[in-house]
C-alpha cells in the first residue's frame, strides 16, 4: 500500500511541475556555467532555458571541435579556424533545419542553407590561430566556411554568409 501511495504522490507532483505535460522541458540539454555565448531559436527540439538553446563556450567544445585552415577576404595569409560544425550543433538541437538564419551583435544576419553544412563542413569557429576571439577580433564566435577548398566560396554569396559575432541562430 505504501509503494502504491508514494508512486501516485510521485506522479501526481511530476504532473503539478508540468514534467509529464511538457515531456521536450528546459531540461534537455545543461545549463551554462559560464556567460552565454550563442542563443538558439527555432524549431529546435532540445532546449534548456524555456523554448530556446543557450551555449556558453565549454558546452559548444563539448560538442566537439573542426579545424578549418583557409584564406580568407578578412586575414592576412592562411589562418587556422577551430570550432563545431553546423551539423553536430544541428544533431545537438534535435534540429533538422532547410535553413538556419545566423545573427550578429551589430545586427547584421545571413541566411545559411543546411545543404551548406554537409557540403563544404562549414562551422561556428571559437578559435582563430589557436586562440579565443573576442569580441573586436570579430569573435566571440564566427561562421567560417573552408574558402580554399572550393572556388564558388569565393564569391560575395558566401563571404556573406561568414557572420562574425554571431550571437543567435534561428532555425528554419
Amino acid at each position: 500500500m505504501f509503494r502504491v501511495v508514494s508512486k501516485l504522490l510521485i506522479s501526481l507532483s511530476l504532473v503539478l511541475s508540468g514534467a509529464l505535460v511538457h515531456p521536450a522541458s528546459a531540461t534537455d540539454l545543461p545549463s551554462p556555467a559560464s556567460p552565454v555565448v550563442l542563443t538558439v531559436s527555432g524549431e529546435i527540439a532540445h532546449t534548456n532555458m524555456e523554448d530556446e538553446a543557450h551555449f556558453d563556450l565549454p558546452m559548444l567544445q563539448a560538442i566537439g571541435a573542426e579545424k578549418i585552415r583557409t584564406d580568407t577576404p578578412w586575414d592576412e595569409g592562411v589562418v587556422t579556424y577551430e570550432g563545431v560544425t553546423l551539423s553536430a550543433l544541428m544533431v545537438a538541437l534535435g534540429a533538422n533545419p532547410e535553413i538556419i538564419v545566423v545573427q550578429a551583435l551589430d545586427g547584421y544576419e545571413a541566411e545559411i542553407p543546411a545543404e551548406d553544412f554537409s557540403r563544404f563542413g562549414v562551422i561556428l569557429a571559437w578559435s582563430r590561430d589557436g586562440e579565443l576571439m573576442p569580441v573586436r577580433g570579430k569573435g566571440p564566435l564566427r561562421i567560417m566556411y573552408p574558402f580554399d577548398s572550393d572556388g564558388i566560396l569565393g564569391t560575395e554569396k558566401y563571404s556573406a554568409r561568414a557572420v562574425w559575432q554571431v550571437d543567435r541562430v534561428i532555425v528554419k
